[in-house]
């Protein structure tokens, strides 16, 4: 009797193993599906650093959020809402399950750049977090998920943030001219 219970436990534990650490995620996207993408300028003088964070839930609402310079003090913080296409979050969804973003380790890499641009995730699902931190060993992955990302954001809300950033960077250049 000992026996089929521990055969029974053993089977339940590998079941909740493969179900949570495989590329078996679930192919269709759960209600709860959320990714927050950030990236971040490496390490320049102002004003030539910049970073953003793009938020994306299943329903397809989204925001960037951008700072023309270092989050802090003095540093404008510009919020853009939009709506991506539901077809887009589910195609974002199924590629992350192919690339295994929910069930992956990701390898760092051995030796760190300093100073190089910095982009990294959090995506939500099926009540878990799973993220994909910057600088990978092998980025080729990640990067795919993030080459999707970026034209979710409809095109003329980047060009908007470009030329407040141009103007920020030349009222910048004016204040501190030597």
């Amino acid at each position: 009797m000992k026996f089929i219970i521990l055969l029974l436990l053993l089977l339940a534990m590998g079941g909740i193993f493969y179900m949570y650490n495989s590329s078996n995620v679930d192919p269709n996207m759960p209600a709860d599906f959320k990714i927050i993408y950030s990236w971040q300028a490496g390490s320049m003088p102002p004003p030539a650093h910049f970073e953003y964070s793009i938020e994306l839930n299943a329903g397809g609402e989204g925001a960037i959020t951008y700072f023309p310079d270092y989050e802090g003090a003095g540093t404008p913080k510009w919020v853009e809402q939009f709506i991506a296409q539901k077809t887009d979050v589910e195609a974002l969804y199924k590629l992350m399950r192919e690339k295994k973003a929910f069930t992956r380790t990701w390898e760092l890499q051995k030796k760190r750049i300093i100073g190089g641009d910095y982009a990294y995730l959090k995506a939500f699902a099926f009540g878990k977090e799973s993220k994909i931190p910057s600088h990978l060993e092998d980025p080729k992955d990640a990067d795919a998920i993030y080459e999707f990302i970026g034209p979710l954001v409809p095109q003329n809300i980047w060009e908007k943030l470009s030329k407040q950033r141009k103007k920020y960077e030349e009222g910048y250049n004016k204040k501190n001219k030597g």
